[in-house]
C-alpha cells in the first residue's frame, strides 16, 4: 500500500467517526443505579494514617478531626440531598431513598462528586487548612433492595468502628511504649477482640467500655423538622412554617437490627 493510500484510508476512518459518537468512549457514563433501591455511597479517606501526622492530630482519636469529618458531611448531606450519613474514623456512610433521581442516577457522577465535595469541605475547615498536606476521599456506591439490608449495612460498618476503635488504642499504646509500627502490627496480627481488651486493661489500664462512645460507635447525621415563626407581610398576620435542619449526634448504643429503624428515622423518615 503506498503513502499516499495510506493518507486516504486514515482520513476515511476520521469521517466515520464523527464527533458526537466519541461520547461512546466514555467507561461508566451510562451505568445507572439500579431503580427502586436504597442508596448507599461510604467515602473514605486515602492514606489518612500519613495525612493525620502531616496535619498533627491526636492519636488514636482527635475531636478536631471528628468535627472536621462532621461539618463535611453535612455539606455533602446538604448539597447532595442524602437523608442520613453515618461516619466513623475517616469513613463516612451516605444513605439516598429509593427515589433519588440527582444525575440521572448515574454511577459515576454521584460517587465522583461527593468524594470531590467530601473532600473540600475536610480541607476547609481549620485545622486542616494550610497544614502542608491535601487529603482526599474516594467513594464507592453500594445498592441495598430493602429495608432489611439498610439495618444490617449500617449494623456492619458500625461493628468496623468497633474494631478499628480497639485495634486502634491497642496500636499506638504499643508504639507510644517504644515499640516500633511494624512490631506492632506484628504483635496484633490474627489477635481477637478479648485479646486486645486484656491488653488495655491490665497492661494500660484502660477499660474499653469508659472509652468515649463516638469513638467506640460513631457518629450519626440526620434530618429534624422544627417550626419557625414568621410574618406574612401580605395578609399581614404572624405564620409559622416546617423547616429543616441537620443534627448531629453521638451514637450511645451498639445498632441491633431492633433499634437501627428509631436511629435512622430519628428525625425525617428515610426508610
Amino acid at each position: 500500500m503506498s503513502s499516499k493510500e495510506k493518507i486516504s484510508r486514515n482520513e476515511d476512518e476520521i469521517k466515520m467517526t464523527s464527533l458526537e459518537e466519541m461520547s461512546k468512549f466514555e467507561h461508566y457514563a451510562q451505568n445507572k443505579i439500579l431503580q427502586n433501591c436504597y442508596i448507599a455511597v461510604r467515602v473514605d479517606g486515602r492514606s489518612f494514617h500519613r495525612e493525620v501526622k502531616i496535619i498533627g492530630m491526636k492519636r488514636p482519636f482527635d475531636k478536631k478531626f471528628r468535627k472536621a469529618m462532621c461539618l463535611a458531611a453535612k455539606e455533602v448531606m446538604k448539597d447532595f440531598g442524602a437523608m442520613f450519613a453515618y461516619t466513623q474514623s475517616d469513613e463516612c456512610t451516605f444513605l439516598f431513598p429509593k427515589n433519588f433521581s440527582i444525575f440521572d442516577r448515574r454511577h459515576e457522577k454521584l460517587a465522583s462528586l461527593i468524594a470531590a465535595k467530601m473532600s473540600v469541605y475536610f480541607n476547609k475547615v481549620n485545622v486542616v487548612r494550610n497544614s502542608g498536606t491535601v487529603p482526599i476521599f474516594d467513594a464507592r456506591v453500594v445498592l441495598l433492595p430493602s429495608r432489611v439490608n439498610v439495618f444490617k449495612y449500617f449494623e456492619w460498618r458500625q461493628m468496623d468502628s468497633h474494631r478499628n476503635c480497639i485495634s486502634s488504642y491497642c496500636f499506638w499504646k504499643l508504639v507510644q511504649e517504644g515499640i516500633s509500627a511494624k512490631e506492632a502490627q506484628k504483635l496484633m496480627h490474627k489477635k481477637g477482640y478479648s485479646w486486645k481488651n486484656e491488653l488495655l486493661f491490665k497492661k494500660y489500664s484502660i477499660n474499653y467500655n469508659e472509652i468515649p462512645k463516638w469513638e467506640r460507635r460513631g457518629t450519626i447525621l440526620y434530618w429534624k423538622e422544627y417550626r419557625k415563626r414568621g410574618y406574612n407581610p401580605i395578609k399581614k398576620e404572624k405564620v409559622t412554617a416546617i423547616r429543616r435542619k441537620i443534627s448531629i449526634d453521638d451514637m450511645t448504643e451498639q445498632f441491633r437490627y431492633d433499634n437501627l429503624d428509631a436511629w435512622i428515622n430519628k428525625g425525617v423518615k428515610v426508610v
